[in-house]
């Protein structure tokens, strides 16, 4: 990131509260400086980053027709980033355990890449919006390959003990900032 980057003091009870990084920093910060990265390498001032958007939410829509973004965004899904949360403990150092979260984006930066070579192939049918959908959903690839760094979005890191026993209530207060 090329400007600061703050992050957010989420009061749990603990002497210092936890620190934190919200989705809505995150997603401000990569639309300003790298909005590839949110689209599968398409940046936002390029309209294959809309398609890209609505095209992935188009053919979800048939497996999860009742989620909640077809009725709160329903009009606006090319500007509509998906995402997934995900919560895992590891061990970290001395192997004591550690909670960590972080958003992690949807889309490979390969897609543009695929898309673009698709899209050189079948040049000749690129005029029919629907195919050009057909091409963009072929060409999304999932983010698993290349550096993290470049996918995931750390939301916050505790140690056990500021989450269990005593502390127990620090996880729903960190499930309830997830989920605002």
């Amino acid at each position: 990131m090329c400007a600061p980057f703050n992050y957010n003091i989420l009061p749990c009870g603990l002497n210092l509260g936890v620190p934190c990084f919200k989705l809505t920093t995150w997603f401000r910060a990569l639309l300003v400086h790298q909005s590839q990265l949110l689209a599968g390498g398409f940046p936002k001032d390029d309209i294959l980053f809309g398609t890209c958007l609505e095209t992935f939410w188009h053919y979800m829509r048939p497996s999860m027709p009742d989620h909640e973004v077809y009725t709160r965004h329903g009009d606006a899904l090319r500007t509509t980033i998906p995402f997934y949360l995900h919560m895992d403990e590891g061990r970290g150092l001395r192997k004591s355990a550690v909670l960590v979260a972080s958003g992690q984006l949807v889309f490979g930066l390969s897609t543009a890449a695929k898309f673009r070579s698709l899209q050189e192939e079948h040049r000749e049918f690129m005029e029919d919006p629907e195919f050009v959908s057909h091409v963009m959903a072929q060409s999304q690839l999932h983010n698993g390959k290349g550096s993290t760094y470049k996918s995931r979005m750390l939301l916050f890191a505790l140690p056990k003990k500021a989450y269990t026993k005593a502390n127990a209530h620090v996880f729903d207060k960190m499930l309830t900032m997830l989920r605002d």
